[in-house]
């Protein structure tokens, strides 16, 4: 009996040692009840150990899940609020395909009237540069008759000049002559008079003498005459000379005038010809124009096709998005439940040698930390950016938060810091909802001030578990348990 007592207590002794937390030698045991309470104890042991990793593993699970399910209802959001950008874009871009559509046959048709107007333009340039080529060899005919009309005036001058001076000859003959004629008649006077004097003998010297200033006299007459006569010839000769000179002076300038609308006609015809190769050239980029909007016409076309398809597809992208939230919502029910199942494993467990060990514990602490200060650059980013992105705001959600919420630490060295982890944790997640707050009001100072005031919080949250860290490392040490 005393045998059995003594079993009995090894037994119980054994039992203790597990359940604060230490790891026993197995007691020698004789007594074979003893025996099979033990083996069912190590049983018991065992399953209890299978099924706080198991509640490891699921805890792991969740806290993926819970970042999962913060990654999928941003990205459902965003999703959300991109279809319907892109629903009211797809519309929009419908109505511009469909105007522009409207456009390009517009500009077609006045692309077939240009190319209408330009073709007669081309036709017509043609024929007035014809016309002009005709009207140049006009000019030219009339340029060599103004030659021979010059070349005819100048010997004309030439001969009014020639009779103006044969005029003038006859002048000096017929002033020759008068001289003569009034000589003439002074010798028949000396005559008549000696025949006086000499009487009888003298009569018939007397009678040539009268016949002799008689024609003297007559001639006299005629010549003066014949001056008068000489005198209008010869101012008619120099008037027609003075006319002649008029006439070559007016043909000259009527030559130069030619000769200039000759070579303005030729510079017309010069550029006239430019116009019609230019139009021509035109025409044909006109026709190119054309097949080309025709091209576009039909590329249009499918763009309205394809208009109409994505907004079709972004009807579709809406309704998908509007399910993600949906899908979003059943995840994070999900999380909820597996977190609650957690919790309510891990108080099933919570008890002796099953319960989580300082090395588990540490590295639990060390990921938070990591954790943390990944959430801190992420939220960093966000307010730099302006722009919203996937970050956990529900301190019971984030990969600790999970673990902290289960996990009880007993010890007394370590149980006042990591209770008074929760408050700073709490509003350390809370500058995450201010700053999103503040980014989607565009309120820049707000969102930077809710990234210090969650830097100044990161910074204090890393040095409780820094010393939650040592402290624990500190009881691993001499074999006790912070659970």
């Amino acid at each position: 009996m005393a045998k059995n007592n003594k079993e009995a207590v090894l037994m119980t002794e054994y039992v203790k040692d597990y359940l604060a937390g230490k790891k026993p030698a197995k007691p020698i045991l004789k007594d074979k009840d003893m025996q099979e309470l033990l083996v069912s104890i190590d049983t018991l042991v065992s399953q209890g150990d299978r099924m706080t990793e198991s509640s490891r593993q699921v805890l792991e699970a969740v806290s993926t899940i819970s970042s999962f399910d913060v990654k999928l209802a941003h990205m459902s959001t965003e999703l959300m609020k991109f279809s319907g950008s892109l629903s009211d874009l797809s519309e929009s871009n419908l109505a511009v395909v469909e105007e522009t559509t409207a456009t390009i046959s517009q500009v077609n048709d006045n692309i077939d009237a240009t190319t209408d107007t330009l073709q007669d333009l081309a036709t017509q340039s043609s024929n007035l540069a014809d016309k002009n080529n005709e009207s140049r060899d006009v000019l030219q005919q009339v340029e060599e008759l103004k030659e021979d009309v010059l070349s005819d005036s100048q010997n004309l001058k030439e001969n009014m000049e020639e009779l103006v001076k044969l005029v003038a000859g006859i002048e000096d003959i017929v002033e020759s002559v008068q001289k003569i004629a009034a000589q003439t008649n002074l010798l028949s006077l000396n005559a008549s008079i000696e025949a006086a004097r000499a009487g009888e003998q003298g009569r018939g010297f007397a009678v040539v003498a009268d016949q002799v200033r008689t024609l003297a006299d007559d001639t006299k007459a005629q010549l003066e005459y014949m001056k008068e006569f000489v005198e209008k010839i010869y101012q008619a000769s120099k008037t027609g000379n003075e006319s002649m000179e008029r006439s070559l002076t007016s043909i000259n300038q009527m030559s130069e005038k030619i000769d200039n609308v000759s070579q303005t006609v030729g510079e017309n015809i010069g550029m006239l010809k430019t116009v019609t190769d230019s139009v021509a050239d035109i025409n044909g980029r006109m026709q190119n124009i054309r097949h080309a909007t025709a091209e576009v016409n039909k590329a249009m076309e499918q763009c309205s096709t394809d208009a109409e398809e994505l907004t079709n597809m972004t009807k579709a992208i809406s309704l998908d998005a509007k399910d993600s939230v949906e899908y979003a919502k059943t995840i994070q029910n999900i999380d909820d439940g597996l977190t609650d199942t957690v919790v309510y494993m891990y108080k099933g467990i919570d008890a002796g040698v099953s319960m989580i060990d300082n090395a588990h514990l540490i590295d639990v602490v060390e990921k938070a930390k990591e954790a943390h200060m990944s959430w801190v650059e992420n939220l960093s980013n966000m307010v730099n950016d302006m722009k919203l992105d996937a970050i956990q705001t529900n301190p019971k959600k984030c990969m600790f938060g999970h673990f902290y919420f289960v996990i009880k630490l007993r010890h007394l060295s370590v149980v006042n810091e990591w209770e008074s982890i929760a408050a700073v944790h709490d509003k350390f997640h809370a500058q995450g909802k201010r700053a999103i707050e503040a980014i989607e009001a565009h309120d820049e100072q707000e969102a930077r001030n809710a990234l210090q005031d969650a830097i100044d919080l990161s910074d204090k949250l890393m040095g409780i578990l820094d010393e939650v860290e040592a402290k624990v490392r500190a009881l691993e040490e001499t074999g006790e348990s912070a659970v």
